[in-house]
């Protein structure tokens, strides 16, 4: 499980919470600069943006390679 912060196309600034579950891996947004919380889940949610997909698994496997 790890925190981070990404920034979105347009450079807004998220603060997401990224894990693996034997679910599954899951992208999940703590915080967003409107000041919302909303939940991203999974890697298969409907509303998770192609760009969000692709950073998760990014910095999954980043994690993966401190790992080994």
């Amino acid at each position: 499980m790890v925190y981070q912060y990404i920034k979105d196309p347009r450079e807004n600034e998220f603060l997401v919470q990224i894990g693996r579950t034997n679910q599954g891996d899951f992208i999940q947004l703590i915080h967003q600069p409107s000041g919302k919380e909303r939940h991203i889940v999974g890697t298969k949610g409907r509303n998770v943006h192609k760009w969000q997909r692709q950073m998760m698994l990014e910095i999954l496997a980043e994690l993966d390679a401190d790992k080994a």
